[in-house]
């Protein structure tokens, strides 16, 4: 055997990756979409998505379920992580559909109850397309065409998708509170939730009141 022959069968040669597939593909762009809110002006003297996610907050306590997994959780988590990227950019009236009381039936419904879940899922991303394309069709904008540029399907997976990433965060948080591990550090609470939209909320420090554009945000704690 040459040398050059048993350098080659020495090497660590990668195996291809597969390509990207159309859910991977769709994320991306979901992700894309609400980056873009961030050019989205802002409502006045209101804030609709801190609005939506304190009511769900609220109807969960109230009947005790803070603390279970449950669509409701799951919601509240996806307004958050809007929040984190685009503070209330864009957000219309949206708090006038998820403080609708007759959706307290889905936030409260278990993810364990998968059949359950699956439906209330369902009904409140139907819901909020409804929403989206009257609101686009009253009063267009960046913010309701961005809106109205997700399916049923698209709002489900994504409330799925980042439900998923905030019980990881919470997990890696509550791992590290009381050790040196730095995952503990990263600790985000609504009560010091940075908003670069609007003024006069509290933030985890000034430079995150202030922050650019590209920094990446911190993650909530569920």
């Amino acid at each position: 055997m040459k040398d050059s022959d048993h350098l080659s069968s020495g090497r660590n040669t990668q195996q291809p990756q597969p390509p990207p597939s159309a859910q991977q593909i769709s994320m991306v762009r979901a992700v894309a979409k609400v980056l873009e809110l961030r050019s989205a002006p802002a409502p006045t003297g209101t804030t609709p998505r801190a609005n939506s996610r304190h009511y769900i907050e609220g109807v969960l306590a109230k009947n005790g379920k803070t603390k279970e997994d449950t669509v409701g959780g799951s919601i509240a988590a996806s307004i958050g992580m809007l929040e984190d990227l685009a503070g209330e950019r864009g957000a219309d009236r949206v708090d006038e559909f998820f403080t609708n009381p007759a959706n307290d039936q889905y936030y409260l419904t278990l993810e364990s109850d998968k059949a359950k879940a699956r439906e209330s899922h369902q009904a409140m991303a139907t819901g909020e397309v409804k929403f989206w394309t009257a609101a686009h069709g009253t009063r267009p904008s960046i913010g309701t065409r961005i809106a109205t540029s997700f399916s049923v399907a698209d709002r489900v997976e994504l409330t799925h998708k980042v439900s998923e990433i905030t019980k990881l965060a919470s997990a890696f948080q509550q791992h590290g509170a009381g050790s040196m591990d730095p995952f503990g550090t990263f600790s985000h609470t609504a009560a010091n939730h940075p908003d670069p939209s609007t003024a006069g909320r509290a933030s985890l420090s000034s430079h995150a009141a202030t922050q650019d554009k590209t920094q990446v945000p911190t993650m909530r704690r569920r």
